[in-house]
């Protein structure tokens, strides 16, 4: 990402969770925007259904990416539940 914008590409990092206390230093410092969708959602709902919840949690960031940058050239999706 860092390399796209070294090349003047416009780059925007959309994850349901960001924690500046574990993640790469360019989210943390600001070389990367980072916009955080669904966070609000839980991670699990009495205890389960983690999947599920995980699934509405990458939803609500694909929802938001298709509204706020509807006319990217490129979207990569990294999922880790």
């Amino acid at each position: 990402a860092v390399g796209l914008q070294r090349r003047g590409h416009e780059v925007a990092v959309y994850t349901a969770h960001h924690d500046a206390s574990h993640c790469f230093e360019e989210t943390r410092d600001g070389t990367l925007r980072v916009v955080v969708a669904g966070a609000w959602l839980p991670k699990r709902i009495l205890g389960r259904g983690y999947a599920a919840c995980a699934y509405l949690r990458t939803l609500a960031v694909a929802v938001r990416v298709a509204f706020a940058a509807p006319r990217a050239d490129v979207v990569v999706v990294d999922q880790v539940a």
